[in-house]
């Protein structure tokens, strides 16, 4: 027998989680405020584990309870995403992609439309995400992903090469520190997407100013690709 929680109790600690308020969630879920805090209460009690720091006006989620929503939002996502596929109508065919969120916007978002023309009929799911998948855990039928294709029980089909561009202001270019040659980023704050770390290093190297090693708590956006 699996030992599992209430669904119910889960319901509500997901929305309650995601509203930052017991009353909000109550709204959401056409319940009263206190049947909401009671079944998060009772998941508590079950848990053994506080998950909200309560104040008057909206909760909070404690460490153990930022871990157990990942889980239980991926869960209620998965059993989501089952039930719309069982209620959708039989003839109609649900491809799930899971894509990186810049070739989504950039590629494949301007296709769709032509897509749907040509096939009708099918019906796409489309998740974005940078993480890799667990393709015997998880319903997704494929992936976009960056990378050098080196990836365990995958099939694997070359798409195209992405290239990193820096860029900057273009008052950079004169000043104390003008930027003229690589070695010039010294005397800059480098700029990067926070789960990419590694891009700058590499372009430092390919650009033979290797010595350089970005530093700084600076997370960023900007990227270029091709």
């Amino acid at each position: 027998m699996r030992r599992l929680p209430p669904l119910n109790a889960l319901r509500m600690f997901e929305a309650s989680a995601r509203r930052s308020s017991f009353a909000a969630a109550a709204e959401e879920l056409f319940v009263s405020a206190s049947a909401v805090s009671h079944q998060i209460k009772t998941l508590e009690e079950y848990l053994g584990i506080t998950l909200f720091s309560r104040s008057k006006r909206e909760v909070e989620l404690t460490t153990p309870g930022e871990q157990f929503l990942i889980s239980v939002k991926h869960a209620l996502d998965e059993i989501e995403m089952a039930t719309h596929r069982l209620m959708t109508n039989q003839e109609t065919k649900v491809v799930q992609i899971s894509v990186a969120p810049n070739f989504l916007t950039r590629w494949l978002m301007p296709r769709i439309s032509r897509f749907r023309e040509l096939y009708p009929d099918i019906e796409l799911q489309i998740n974005a995400s940078m993480g890799l998948l667990d393709f015997n855990r998880s319903s997704t039928d494929m992936a976009v992903y960056y990378g050098n294709g080196e990836w365990d029980d995958i099939e694997v089909h070359f798409l195209q090469k992405v290239m990193l561009v820096p860029v900057c202001s273009p008052k950079l270019l004169n000043g104390k520190h003008p930027l003229s040659v690589p070695e010039d980023l010294r005397h800059h704050t480098l700029i990067y997407v926070s789960k990419r770390k590694w891009e700058w290093e590499n372009w430092l190297h390919l650009a033979g100013a290797d010595f350089i090693t970005p530093q700084g708590p600076s997370p960023a956006i900007q990227r270029s690709t091709s």
